[in-house]
C-alpha cells in the first residue's frame, strides 16, 4: 500500500518539525512555503535539532525521495498534471491571522477526499460549528456562530465541509534558527491531539494521520472532546504568550519571577471562568500547569519569536477569540483585557516597522 501523501502549509518551526519527523517515518510529504522561503528551503534542506529525550540531528536535503518543497501554486500544478498523488491529509500550521489570506492557496489543494487538519493556537474558527443539541447548554445556544475576531464572514466553513475538518492541538516547543533549521525541545507531554469538531469524519483519515505521526516518533492521539483539549492548552497560551512578548522573557523567566507568576495565575483563573461559562468543566491545578511550562526551560514562545522578528503577533487567535467568548458569557476579564490591549499595540507597531523595512528594501 503506498504511503499517504501529507501536505503541510506553513514552513515555520512547527511545520518544519512535522515535515522532518513525518519524512523520517516514511510518509510522503509536501512542504508548502512562500516563494522566497521555498527557494531557501530547497537550497538549504531541512535540519532538525531536537533536544531532550530525542537528542539527535536530522538532515533532509531536497533530494530525499519522499520530500517535496515548493509553493502552493507549484504543488497545485503538479496535482493537475498528475505528477503527484492527491493529498490525503493537509496540515495547516500557519498562524490564525494567516488562515483567511491563505484560503485561495489551500482550498484548491484539498480534494473531495482530503482531510484538513487545523493546528493553530487559541480558540479555533470552528469552535461553534458542528454543535448539536447533544452538546447541551450553553454551547448549543451558539451553534453555527462565526467568531468575529477570527472569521467574521464565515469564509472557512463556507469553503470547507466540516466532515473533512480535523481540529488539532500541538504541545511542542520549537524555534526557527535559520531558514530550514529548527531547534525543538523534547519534554514530557509533547505531542499532538486531534479530534473532529462535529462528529465522525472521513473514514480512516484520522487513523492514517495518527499512524504517520507515530511512525515519525511523534506522540499523537485522538480526542473525543477536542474543545476541552483546546482550553487545556489555551490556559497557558492566553497569558504566557503575551507576557513573553511584552517582557521579552522566556517561559522559565515568567514562571520564576513572582510578580509575573501571580499575573499568569490570575489570567489563567479568568480563562477557567470563561471555559466553565461555555460548558467546559476544567479541573486543572493552575500552579501545576505553570510548573509544566517551567519544565520547558528557557524557551521562547511563538509570540516572542514573532515579536523579535517584527512580525504580526497571533493576538486575535490567542486572546481575541477568548475575549469574544468572555463577552458572550458576561465573564469578567480585567487582566486578560489588559494583556490584549498592550499586546495588540505591540503587534500594530511591529506591523508598522515591518512595512517601513519592506519599503526601504531594494
Amino acid at each position: 500500500m503506498p504511503s499517504p501523501h501529507l501536505a503541510i502549509l506553513g514552513a515555520g518551526a512547527i511545520g518544519i518539525w512535522l515535515a522532518t519527523r513525518l519524512v523520517q517515518g516514511g510518509a510522503r510529504v509536501s512542504l508548502i512555503a512562500r516563494p522566497h522561503s521555498a527557494e531557501q528551503l530547497v537550497q538549504n534542506g531541512l535540519t532538525l535539532d531536537e533536544e531532550g529525550a530525542v537528542n539527535q540531528r536530522l538532515n533532509w536535503p531536497p533530494a530525499t525521495p519522499n520530500l517535496w518543497i515548493g509553493t502552493a501554486t507549484a504543488l497545485r500544478e503538479r496535482l493537475e498534471r498528475s505528477e503527484d498523488a492527491a493529498i490525503d491529509i493537509l496540515l495547516l500550521t500557519v498562524k490564525t491571522q494567516q488562515l483567511l489570506p491563505a484560503l485561495p492557496e489551500f482550498i484548491p489543494l484539498s480534494g473531495a477526499g482530503t482531510l484538513v487538519a487545523f493546528l493553530q493556537n487559541g480558540i479555533p474558527w470552528w469552535y461553534f460549528h458542528g454543535i448539536s443539541p447533544a452538546h447541551g447548554e450553553p454551547l448549543s445556544a451558539y451553534a453555527g456562530r462565526n467568531l468575529e475576531s477570527i472569521d467574521p464572514q464565515g469564509e472557512l466553513p463556507a469553503a470547507l465541509p466540516l466532515a473533512r475538518v480535523l481540529g488539532g492541538v500541538i504541545h511542542k516547543s520549537a524555534e526557527l534558527l535559520a531558514p530550514g533549521h529548527v531547534r525543538a525541545r523534547a519534554v514530557d507531554g509533547d505531542g499532538l491531539i486531534f479530534g473532529s469538531p462535529s462528529g465522525p469524519i472521513e473514514p480512516g483519515g484520522e487513523s492514517v494521520l495518527l499512524s504517520a505521526l507515530r511512525q515519525g516518533g511523534i506522540a499523537a492521539q485522538h480526542s473525543a472532546d477536542i474543545r476541552t483539549d483546546v482550553w487545556t492548552k489555551l490556559l497557558g497560551n492566553a497569558v504566557l504568550n503575551p507576557v513573553s512578548a511584552l517582557a521579552d522573557a522566556t517561559l522559565n523567566d515568567i514562571v520564576d519571577f513572582p510578580p509575573t507568576r501571580r499575573l499568569a495565575l490570575a489570567g489563567m483563573a479568568e480563562a477557567v471562568v470563561i471555559a466553565r461559562a461555555c460548558g467546559v468543566a476544567l479541573d486543572i491545578d493552575l500552579d501545576a500547569r505553570l510548573d509544566r511550562a517551567r519544565a520547558v526551560g528557557a524557551s521562547r514562545t511563538s509570540m516572542l519569536q514573532d515579536k523579535r522578528q517584527s512580525r504580526e503577533l497571533e493576538i486575535d487567535g490567542i486572546l481575541g477569540g477568548l475575549l469574544e467568548l468572555a463577552a458572550l458569557t458576561h465573564s469578567p476579564t480585567p487582566r486578560l483585557e489588559t494583556l490584549y490591549a498592550a499586546t495588540a499595540l505591540l503587534s500594530r507597531n511591529n506591523a508598522i516597522k515591518a512595512h517601513l523595512h519592506d519599503k526601504k528594501s531594494p
